[in-house]
């Protein structure tokens, strides 16, 4: 048995081995295209928050106004605040802005995680070669029209704030990203200064740290860039040395390059490790089979020779219950399972009794256990308060308008109730359009009488397309719109007209009213709000729309499209073209099949 076990032991390791790299080879390599397409979608996200940080009408005029006149207090303070709401706006990718003067001069930063700002923080003498050189490859990339128009880089790679000779924060594997400020003539080889945003690349760390989750160690993330200098890895150490994974013995590398920046993820398999692994872990297994093996072997010897002795005695001790003397009891001599069954023998009487008090003792114990748990459910209870709470206010002062007779009051409230309840419910996936026309129509009653009846709205809306999921709240902004701006200047009768109808495989939206519609002027700029590539947040057009067309995009995809048509003085009709649901697709697919 041992030489067999030897012989398939050989077997199983060669075939083990060649199954965990097999293994190991194709995981890495789907995170490795996993991580590529999430890493290109994240640089993409911080170019285009960049961009648009970059493109703030507000920005652009108090950087190059304060760069123009470093010493106006007053300048300084609106540069300041415009900075900060920056990164208030994007606090979730930001870690650092920096505003800086054509010149090279550091005119205003702040630091997200310490809320700190001024003029020798992040970017001090020490990293300042680090600037020099973005501000320098920004030049040459507007100059050559290349597009984005950004400099990237990756140091420095960590951001310490220090107060007092102690670290108050540490954030390592940074992006940093240098955008041109426009200048009067609304060109960008005309700037008169640039902001760095330094962004915290999330993504990486996820990357990293899957890697770092194997308890054996086989794999090893690295980015590289174009001359294979190591930009992010698991040790901070290793960051801006060659990358040479031969050096570890026998290994194998996976790659793959996203275009911009010129990036290269790689990941390294040891192969060494995985050997010593698998051999250690069968060498083990041979010497439990060995052990397991010599014991059974001395264990049967004995058995065989302790085996006939507890016979006799037992048949002895059965003959004499036979006889009638129910007091004998078998005397024990022995562990084994025989003994052990006389031993049993013995003790059923006793454990007869001993059963029911354990059986009471447990039943008490139950008991006990189902009062404090009656005791903590109900504290839980007593404790729980949600946003369901003012819901069910508002339902109580309802009935108590109800007994009051003031029907109107009760009709108000239980509309409020029902629009609070479904803005409070945690359901963001799994909302039709006609939870949302339901919604919408109550919304549209309060207002109308918050606005004392000062406009009129009509809904129609098919019922085919009530069982479509959408996303929540995305009609709200555009009659939002309507009733804050288009009906502001207004002096006749105000209408609001939400209508649906079919278009081939979709549904066609229109938000209509006939308020005092958009200037040119609005026109362009809600155009360029609600377009794919909008990348500037315009003032006084409604972040509500922006917001409400970015989640549309998201949710429908390529298939999605709004539009809208407006002329002073003639209203203003916005028209949301929804394709089919993908769910629903894959429905309809099953009927056609099952029909044919």
């Amino acid at each position: 048995m041992f030489i067999m076990a030897v012989v398939f032991e050989q077997y199983l390791e060669k075939q083990y081995l060649t199954f965990l790299i097999n293994e190991t080879y194709t995981s890495d390599k789907y995170v490795l295209s996993a991580e590529k397409e999430y890493l290109q979608f994240s640089i993409k996200h911080l170019v285009d928050s960049g961009s648009k940080i970059s493109l703030d009408t507000g920005l652009i005029n108090d950087a190059n106004a304060y760069a123009a006149d470093p010493d106006a207090l007053d300048l300084r303070l609106a540069l300041a605040q415009d900075v900060r709401l920056i990164v208030a706006q994007y606090a979730e990718d930001i870690e650092a802005v920096a505003i800086v003067k054509n010149t090279g001069k550091i005119l205003y930063q702040v630091e997200r995680a310490f809320g700190a700002s001024g003029i020798n923080l992040f970017w001090n003498n020490e990293n300042r070669t680090y600037l020099d050189d973005m501000h320098t490859n920004l030049k040459q990339i507007i100059s050559a029209s290349t597009l984005p128009k950004y400099a990237l880089s990756v140091q420095p790679n960590n951001l310490s704030v220090v107060s007092h000779d102690v670290e108050i924060t540490h954030t390592d594997r940074l992006v940093h990203m240098a955008f041109a400020l426009p200048g009067s003539t609304n060109k960008l080889t005309s700037e008169n200064a640039f902001v760095v945003v330094s962004f915290k690349l999330g993504c990486v760390d996820d990357f990293l740290e899957q890697m770092e989750q194997n308890p054996k160690g086989y794999s090893k993330a690295y980015i590289t860039d174009s001359n294979q200098m190591i930009l992010y890895s698991d040790r901070i150490e290793d960051t801006g040395k060659k990358f040479n994974p031969e050096i570890s013995g026998k290994v194998m590398v996976l790659t793959d390059t996203i275009s911009r920046p010129q990036w290269n993820l790689n990941i390294v398999i040891d192969r060494n490790k995985m050997e010593t692994y698998v051999h250690s872990s069968y060498l083990k297994g041979m010497f439990f089979f060995l052990m397991a093996l010599l014991l059974i072997v001395f264990l049967q010897i004995l058995f065989i020779r302790r085996a006939l002795r507890p016979v006799h005695e037992i048949t002895k001790g059965m003959e004499r219950v036979q006889k009638g003397n129910l007091d004998n009891r078998i005397r024990i001599d022995g562990e084994n399972e025989i003994w052990q069954l006389a031993m049993r023998y013995n003790n059923m009487a006793d454990s007869l009794s001993q059963q029911k008090q354990e059986t009471e003792r447990e039943y008490q114990g139950k008991m006990l256990s189902v009062k404090r748990a009656g005791e903590a459910e109900m504290d839980a209870l007593q404790s729980q308060i949600n946003a369901h709470f003012l819901c069910n206010t508002l339902n109580a002062i309802n009935y108590s308008a109800i007994e009051a007779g003031d029907e109107e009051v009760s009709d108000m409230l239980k509309k409020l109730s029902n629009i609070m309840q479904y803005v409070f419910s945690r359901n963001y996936r799994f909302v039709t359009l006609g939870d949302e026309i339901n919604w919408l129509e109550q919304y549209l009653s309060l207002q109308k009488f918050r606005q004392m009846d000062s406009f009129d709205y009509r809904i129609n809306f098919p019922e085919i397309y009530r069982d479509w999921p959408c996303c929540k709240l995305f009609l709200q902004p555009f009659v939002e719109n309507s009733i804050k701006h288009g009906f502001a200047e207004k002096d006749s009768r105000c209408l609001i007209d939400v209508c649906g109808c079919s278009e081939g495989n979709r549904l066609v939206l229109t938000i209509e009213d006939n308020g005092c519609g958009m200037t040119l002027e609005q026109n362009a700029k809600v155009r360029e709000l609600i377009s794919e590539k909008a990348a500037i947040n315009l003032k006084g057009t409604g972040i509500g729309l922006e917001n409400v067309t970015a989640r549309m995009r998201l949710y429908y995809g390529s298939g999605f499209e709004i539009d809208f048509r407006t002329q002073t003085g003639s209203g203003t009709i916005f028209i949301l073209k929804l394709p089919i649901p993908e769910i629903l697709k894959g429905e309809n697919e099953k009927d056609e099949n099952s029909d044919s």
